[in-house]
């Protein structure tokens, strides 16, 4: 193992990293033709995401997690009445619903 200087920041780490600790940048860097470093294409995309999820696994995370503290507040608020049985009910589907955005979410991202 050899200690190698982070082009970015000059951190030294191992070059076994695949980024840089300190700053993340990619270590892999070299790999890269030539034409892209010299036309400087690398350094304007430096910020890489590793972790992309879909709009509608957060869309339907939104819509569970407001479903189910709207009607959680409603169950509350109507105690001991008859509607309030039909607001339980929602309200848990709101959480399943919720929960099923973040299984979603997470598996596709596994």
């Amino acid at each position: 193992m050899a200690l190698i200087n982070c082009p970015d920041c000059s951190y030294q780490h191992s070059d076994r990293a695949k980024a840089c600790p300190k700053c993340g940048c990619p270590v892999e860097r070299h790999e890269l033709p030539d034409p892209y470093l010299e036309q400087g294409k690398y350094r304007e995309s430096r910020y890489v995401t590793t972790q992309q999820t879909d709009k509608s696994w957060k869309l339907l995370k939104l819509i569970g997690m407001l479903t189910g503290l709207l009607f959680t507040v409603l169950t509350v608020a109507n105690l001991g009445k008859e509607t309030s049985q039909g607001f339980i009910l929602i309200a848990v589907l709101g959480v399943v619903v919720w929960l099923v955005g973040s299984i979603g979410s997470w598996w596709s991202n596994a």
